[in-house]
């Protein structure tokens, strides 16, 4: 009884779309947007709450700033931010007794590449020797930076 009622509204909503041709096409783009964004949704959430990131120790994973207490601060970070400089880096890497790799990274560079004398700027950015290392992954072609890599010139 249910099956037979359930098969004729079935039939009659099949029946409404292809009559009304522009209802047909918004319903189904209308549909497509739902289970998409849906889909996208689950998938975010999926890889980084359910499953956690694919660093071989995510838990071991910080991010050092400097904090500036005298700098004047606009934007109520209490100083936090300031970008660190290379000879900064160097200096906490040398001096640093608690991790046993470190790596500093800038996002966001503008990075000039010429190919067959044609220039191109994409935005890229600058990472240390261990950074590959850290988050556990080694380039698929060529090799991995090293320490003479980060020496200036």
């Amino acid at each position: 009884m249910i099956l037979d009622s359930f098969g004729q509204d079935v039939r009659v909503g099949l029946r409404v779309l292809f009559k009304e041709k522009s209802f047909c096409f918004l319903a189904v783009l209308v549909l497509g947007l739902g289970i998409g964004g849906a889909t996208t949704q689950f998938t975010i959430v999926n890889a980084i709450v359910l499953r956690g990131f694919s660093f071989p120790h995510p838990e071991q994973l910080v991010s050092v700033g400097l904090i500036d207490p005298k700098a004047s601060d606009q934007n109520n970070n209490f100083g936090i931010g300031n970008i660190p400089t290379a000879q900064d880096y160097e200096d906490l890497k040398a001096a640093q007794k608690s991790f046993a790799l470190m790596a500093g990274y800038l996002n966001g560079s503008t990075i000039n590449v010429t190919y067959k004398d044609n220039p191109q700027r994409y935005t890229g950015g600058y990472v240390t020797e261990d950074f590959f290392k850290i988050i556990g992954v080694s380039p698929v072609l060529g090799r991995d930076f090293t320490a003479e890599d980060n020496k200036p010139g």
